[in-house]
């Protein structure tokens, strides 16, 4: 409670609730509240420190506070649904600027954008009861902060572009209308960020994450074979 900012880090291990309310919460890399799950409520933030990828128990984004994840990794190991998580995303992006003023947002982001450079909020279903979000441009399907064939795969693979049919993050909805169609294709193509390493990393820092070898040329194919697919669709 109250105005300032509380910053936790390392690996704790509370386990009670958790609410932030007239002031800020902010965690650093690890799991700095153990199982406590965390609602922020009206007047109150929890963020992420700059880069940091971290985990917690649980979080209710929908309960009138903010959640800005800057340009950070969340992943909330339990009793968020996919569903959930994207009503406080949907939220917290507004008209695309993220700067809403309840629900996931990311400053990073709303910074991003309104220096017309596209950068969004991804988000993952992990398949085990948790669920992740992250700061991050349009078309990194996987969130590990660069665009490559893995993501021209996954864009590709799952079928659902220009079918109509209800799509994920992950399967290419990267402007959350629910679909995949050639707005997202556009915005897959439009970062110029394909195989060019690592889009987020502190200033200074050389070089680019790791990544498992890719063959270039199935890249090649695979983003060439989107933009065919996207342009034949809009004629």
């Amino acid at each position: 409670t109250g105005s300032g900012k509380v910053i936790f880090s390392g690996t704790g291990n509370f386990s009670g609730p958790t609410t932030v309310q007239a002031g800020g919460l902010q965690l650093a890399a690890g799991s700095p509240l153990g199982t406590s799950t965390i609602t922020p409520i009206a007047g109150g933030t929890l963020s992420l420190s700059p880069y940091a990828v971290t985990t917690v128990s649980g979080l209710l984004p929908n309960a009138g506070g903010l959640t800005d994840v800057g340009n950070g990794f969340m992943t909330v190991s339990s009793g968020l649904s996919a569903a959930d998580m994207v009503t406080a995303l949907v939220t917290g992006r507004g008209d695309g600027s993220w700067s809403g003023t309840s629900g996931i947002v990311s400053s990073a982001a709303a910074a991003n954008v309104a220096a017309s450079t596209p950068r969004t909020v991804g988000w993952l279903d992990n398949g085990d009861g948790s669920v992740a979000f992250a700061y991050a441009a349009p078309g990194d399907t996987n969130l590990d902060w660069q665009i490559d064939v893995l993501d021209a795969s996954n864009f590709l693979s799952f079928g659902k572009f220009d079918s109509g049919l209800a799509a994920t993050w992950l399967e290419g909805d990267f402007n959350y209308d629910g679909v995949v169609d050639v707005l997202d294709a556009a915005d897959f193509f439009g970062t110029g960020l394909y195989d060019a390493g690592s889009y987020n990393q502190p200033a200074g820092l050389t070089g680019t994450v790791a990544a498992v070898p890719e063959p270039t040329g199935l890249g090649t194919i695979a983003v060439a074979a989107a933009a065919a697919i996207a342009l034949r669709r809009r004629r």
